[in-house]
């Protein structure tokens, strides 16, 4: 609106230019960055998306989405009922949170069920796989029945779904430059939906748009690459025992082809899911009571029926309509706090308001003195707070991106000068570098 761009022209060729990034990034071996990033910046971009996963769930302050906003009568939610006899905001912010923790808490409790000591026909190996395997769709189902069945007077948002497949956004007009009904209530019907493939040269006499598109773009690419790469090299640690190969190019250059074609028909580009990645990692392990991982099966065919399941939900557009939001919420919630379990910093955060006593024993617990200890999570939390709040602000988020690549510089030359080498190793090596400290360090003690 600001510089009078149709927005879908602009993404379509901010997106372009974010795909030729991608490719030369791919083919230059630009991920040979990637492979210099450590636990440092793993764990804290780790614990910034579980954090916006369970902020978002409960109730973003920089936003109007989450529960808490369910309480508040001016609700964008509560329009479409409010002028019905009985209905109350305040009943369904109450039934909203508790169809989100409910959600959250069934799907955690069955989720457990696969290290549970309990035995019987009930908790058999077979039956527990089954249920935590299922925990997230068991506690979905669950919560919708409750919404529909048990409260069916309290109306609670639900998916705005389109009744059939199609582009959502609808034309006022033949030209298709503005929105029905937003930008003309006065018509009953829309003209009809905008086509799939985007018009490039639709720019409206901006013809500086194709070149200006790069700046963002530029901003963009960082964000995707570090995004796409940093959630690669997660899933690759050593810890997960996987044994297949890597494929950063490959990756990269697949990520801008998906992004080029997705930009072209106005869709949300492809990108990488950290926190579900990991959950279908971790899905997909048998652990130990320590919970390491000691197997893991490799296979594309959890992926390929994902992905042929999502393409299914296209044949039942109604019934998508019946999920409540709540609910929602309540599996981001989950998938945001189950995350939490395997982030080392978010471990030593907790470790701050602990009895030494009472920290739990570890490499860096027995080996690094509590004031490196601190030292080092309150410089990781230092940026953790401050790439959420770049983030959140608009002002400043375009700079997000920038912002995450600086964690790169500042570890690999700056913590270096001022903290010990040994105390790095302990905080931030690989497995195989601590294990080799240790057993060093029992040598010369011997």
């Amino acid at each position: 609106e600001k510089y009078d761009v149709p927005f879908l022209t602009l993404n379509a060729w901010v997106g372009l230019w974010v795909a030729t990034f991608c490719i030369l990034a791919a083919f230059v071996n630009l991920n040979r960055i990637i492979l210099c990033l450590t636990r440092f910046t793993h764990d804290i971009f780790a614990l910034l998306v579980s954090a916006i996963f369970v902020v978002n769930a409960l109730g973003n302050p920089f936003s109007q989405v989450g529960i808490y906003h369910y309480f508040d009568k001016d609700h964008k939610s509560h329009d479409k009922n409010e002028n019905e006899e009985g209905y109350s905001h305040i009943a369904t912010g109450i039934l909203s949170l508790g169809l989100a923790l409910g959600t959250a808490s069934l799907a955690s409790l069955a989720m457990m069920l696969r290290t549970t000591t309990y035995r019987g026909y009930v908790c058999s190996d077979s039956s527990r796989t089954v249920f935590s395997s299922l925990s997230v769709t068991l506690a979905i189902f669950t919560f919708i029945v409750v919404d529909h069945f048990l409260f069916p007077t309290i109306k609670t948002e639900t998916l705005n779904v389109p009744d059939e497949y199609g582009p959502t956004f609808t034309c006022c007009t033949q030209d298709c430059r503005t929105y029905w009904p937003d930008d003309c209530p006065d018509i009953d019907a829309p003209y009809w939906r905008r086509y799939f493939l985007i018009d490039l040269t639709d720019l409206n006499g901006n013809g500086w748009v194709p070149i200006g598109a790069i700046i963002p773009a530029f901003l963009a690419f960082i964000l995707v690459f570090l995004d796409d790469g940093i959630t690669l090299h997660l899933m690759n640690h050593p810890s997960h025992k996987l044994t297949h190969g890597d494929a950063y190019n490959l990756n990269t250059l697949i990520i801008g082809v998906m992004i080029g074609i997705n930009s072209l028909l106005g869709f949300p580009w492809l990108v990488s899911a950290t926190v579900r990645s990991l959950a279908h990692l971790h899905a997909m392990a048998d652990k130990n009571k320590d919970g390491k991982i000691e197997l893991l099966r490799e296979t594309r065919l959890t992926g390929l029926f994902v992905h042929l399941l999502m393409l299914c939900s296209l044949l039942f557009l109604p019934w998508l309509k019946l999920i409540p939001v709540p609910v929602l919420y309540g599996v981001f919630l989950y998938m945001g706090i189950s995350s939490l379990n395997t982030n080392q910093f978010y471990g030593r955060i907790q470790m701050l308001f602990m009895h030494p006593s009472r920290c739990p024993e570890t490499p860096y617990t027995s080996y690094v003195d509590r004031k490196t200890l601190r030292f080092y999570t309150g410089i990781q939390l230092f940026f953790f707070v401050l790439l959420y709040a770049i983030k959140s602000i608009e002002i400043t988020a375009i700079w997000f991106p920038v912002s995450i690549a600086i964690c790169i510089p500042v570890r690999r030359f700056l913590l270096p000068k001022v903290m010990a080498r040994n105390a790095l190793v302990l905080l931030d090596g690989e497995d195989h570098e601590i294990e080799k400290f240790i057993h060093d360090l029992d040598i010369e003690d011997f």
